[in-house]
């Protein structure tokens, strides 16, 4: 994630969303970190946002707040 913000200067806000202990130090990283909620403690614990599962749809929930965030 440190990388893809280094090498995208320019970029506004970045968004990060995972579940496990790998995705921990991204989740950090982000300007909006995002657990899905069937991920562990420790990463729900480090997100700014917690969506549904994967299989509810968290990529869409998550699309559609960010979406709906940029217009207030």
């Amino acid at each position: 994630m440190l990388f893809i913000k280094a090498y995208l200067k320019d970029i506004r806000l970045s968004v990060a969303i995972g579940d496990q202990e790998n995705d921990i130090p991204m989740i950090e990283v982000a300007d909006i970190g995002v657990c899905v909620e069937s991920g562990i403690i420790e990463a729900k614990n480090k997100a700014d946002l917690i969506v549904c599962s994967a299989k509810e749809g968290s990529l869409a929930d998550l699309i559609i707040i960010l979406e709906v965030g940029a217009t207030l």
